[in-house]
């Protein structure tokens, strides 16, 4: 349930990740009204702020430069069937 958000990692465990807080105030804003939406995460890092996004939109595009932290999102969030992985690095693809 998303009211159930423990377990988050935030700043506090890895200072490149969104604060807890930040998650905590997506998932509030956004519950009830974005379940029918598409979210694009740019910077998805390892993944913990799709695990929350995926939580409330219907669907993540979660894209990252990193082969590395997108194996570690796809791997943590193995459990969520609504997100897409999408390597994408501007300077080389773009």
């Amino acid at each position: 349930a998303l009211d159930d958000l423990t377990g988050l990692t935030g700043k506090e465990e890895d200072y490149w990740t969104t604060s807890i807080s930040m998650k905590q105030d997506v998932a509030a804003f956004f519950r009830g009204i974005a379940a029918s939406w598409t979210a694009l995460e740019v910077g998805a890092y390892r993944g913990y702020t799709t695990r929350v996004l995926s939580r409330v939109f219907g669907t993540v595009i979660s894209v990252d430069a990193s082969d590395a932290f997108l194996r570690h999102s796809r791997e943590s969030n193995a459990d969520r069937d609504n997100v897409v992985y999408a390597h994408l690095h501007t300077r080389i693809d773009g």
